[in-house]
């Protein structure tokens, strides 16, 4: 990344218990390619139990107060992320995956939208953006995933586009996490450009809901290059 900050960027996950964690997220913003922190409110189990006793809270106080942004992966505990975003008001917020259950790591909720709610209840703080990262891994039909397109819907009329962003997760759709063994082709498996073209090829979005959702959002909110 230090040799292409124009084309590769990364979030970074510090550990929260560290002495220094506020030095460390002071300093993110000079180191190229660094666009901001990841915290996962629910992993390890009983982490949601930690973030609203204030185990998180040095290290958000300091991405509020140096306007570093946070991914929250918070599956099963999205009111979690309202706790944050009212307590940090002036902190970027980004809800990845939807916030939902998705396979192949994970086993989706059922019916697999059902925690839809909870995520459009975040709409109230204009902090908190979502990445539309993973949705085909939630649909009952193939490409181009036409079940999935009246949930996402629901997503951008909340959120507003300019809250909203496309992505991919590719690693994971394609059962090919870090650290795991390769997964075979599972259910809501689908390559990259199955991915950019079930979206980039709906008629029914405007050339303005494309350019947000393609890039405007998270060179906005990100900083992406």
């Amino acid at each position: 990344m230090a040799r292409h900050p124009d084309r590769l960027a990364a979030v970074l996950q510090l550990d929260e218990t560290a002495r220094d964690v506020a030095e460390q997220v002071a300093r993110l913003r000079t180191r190229p390619g660094i666009l901001g922190l990841r915290v996962t409110t629910t992993w390890p189990p009983g982490n949601s139990g930690r973030l609203r006793a204030g185990a998180y809270e040095t290290l958000l106080a300091a991405a509020e107060r140096h306007r570093v942004p946070v991914c929250l992966l918070a599956t099963g505990d999205l009111p979690g992320v309202a706790v944050i975003a009212r307590a940090h008001p002036a902190l970027p917020l980004v809800v990845d995956h939807l916030g939902l259950a998705q396979p192949p790591y994970q086993t989706p909720d059922d019916p697999a939208w059902r925690d839809l709610a909870h995520l459009l209840a975040l709409a109230e703080f204009p902090n908190v953006s979502v990445k539309l990262s993973g949705a085909p891994t939630l649909s009952a039909a193939p490409y181009p995933y036409p079940d999935v397109w009246p949930h996402l819907r629901q997503v951008l009329d909340a959120f507003g586009v300019d809250r909203c962003m496309w992505a991919t997760d590719q690693h994971r759709v394609s059962g090919r996490l870090p650290g795991l063994d390769p997964l075979p082709r599972h259910p809501g498996y689908h390559s990259y450009a199955q991915a950019l073209h079930y979206l980039l090829d709906r008629l029914d979005l405007s050339p303005a809901e494309q350019a947000a959702l393609f890039g405007g959002t998270a060179r906005r909110v990100l900083g992406v290059p």
